[in-house]
């Protein structure tokens, strides 16, 4: 797990993996198969880590604290190797982990939810948004500038997009 934390998904190989542990790279290759399979497994377990969703008493304030996190996630050299990693991977490997991949995103996005059923509660958003959609308008930018443009991920935009995505999803109109 460290190895692909650190340097990403090319720099892990079942014999260093082997060696790390102590084992045959022949045991390894017998329990997963080959490297998808033993990253997938890493996916997996990150997977299950608890994640505590802001609740900072508004939208807007746990919307910012959140796309912080993810934010400060995509800008650790670790993070971003992760994020790349898994983003690249060729077509005949991603089916073989595509279901972990989904389980990974699913327990964050379901975490996160909480966020937008307490803005619900709280009156800030209207009954029957979906909380997928409103996670995704604002986490979305932060991937495309850490992995495509490479625009700064700083507070103005941390900002402007949890301010965007408030008004998106009818945070004002909802409001009394």
């Amino acid at each position: 797990m460290a190895t692909l934390l650190e340097h990403g998904y090319d720099a892990v190989t079942v014999t260093d993996v082997a060696r790390a542990a102590g084992v045959h790279p022949t045991t390894v290759y017998r329990r997963w198969g080959g490297r998808p399979q033993l990253v997938a497994e890493v996916v997996h377990r990150m997977s299950g880590q608890a994640i505590a969703p802001p609740d900072e008493g508004s939208l807007a304030a746990d919307l910012r604290v959140l796309l912080r996190e993810v934010a400060d996630l995509l800008q650790r050299p670790e993070g971003l190797a992760v994020v790349r990693g898994l983003a690249a991977l060729p077509a005949h490997l991603e089916e073989e982990i595509a279901a972990t991949r989904r389980l990974f995103w699913q327990a964050r996005f379901d975490a996160a939810a909480a966020i937008v059923h307490r803005a619900v509660a709280r009156g800030e958003l209207p009954a029957g948004i979906d909380p997928h959609q409103v996670l995704e308008f604002l986490i979305a930018p932060a991937y495309l500038r850490a992995l495509l443009t490479g625009a700064p991920l700083d507070e103005e935009f941390i900002d402007a997009t949890a301010r965007r995505t408030t008004r998106a999803f009818g945070a004002d109109s909802a409001q009394p």
